[in-house]
């Protein structure tokens, strides 16, 4: 889930909480109960569509943000550049 949102910010797409559910490739009841943790642990946040109440989308804080940057520069095996 973090990896489709971060991909999809660097693309400058917006995700609903639909479409992140059906790209979990996990039941609807389990993607749902990851987002409620992953917003609970703050590295992502819902916000309401205001044209469709119906639906919400999802977006990684600045905390999700970091975190995945972290985890691509240790999966790539990136250094983080001295100041």
């Amino acid at each position: 889930m973090l990896l489709d949102l971060f991909a999809s910010e660097c693309e400058g797409r917006r995700i609903s909480v639909t479409t992140l559910c059906i790209a979990s490739s996990v039941p609807s009841t389990t993607a749902l109960q990851w987002i409620a943790i992953l917003v609970s642990n703050g590295f992502v946040e819902r916000e309401d569509d205001p044209d469709d109440k119906r639906r919400a989308h999802v977006s990684l804080t600045p905390k999700g943000r970091a975190a995945m940057i972290e985890y691509l520069r240790n999966y790539l095996g990136v250094e983080t550049p001295s100041p």
